[in-house]
């Protein structure tokens, strides 16, 4: 499964943005954590595994 990382600086919230990509086409979907959440909860949470399937397929 391809998963990359990306990191950058908003200057609008003046803090850096941190998210990561799983997989290499389809449809994008996006993951909001909750309030307080991190960017990494997604797959914390074990969710990557879930949704491996359909991340792997594209």
């Amino acid at each position: 499964m391809n998963i990359e990382y990306h990191k950058h600086y908003s200057s609008y919230l003046m803090r850096d943005m941190e998210f990561k990509v799983y997989g290499h086409a389809g449809k994008p979907v996006i993951f909001i954590p909750c309030q307080g959440g991190r960017f990494f909860d997604f797959e914390n949470f074990g969710m990557i595994d879930y949704w491996a399937k359909w991340i792997d397929e594209g």
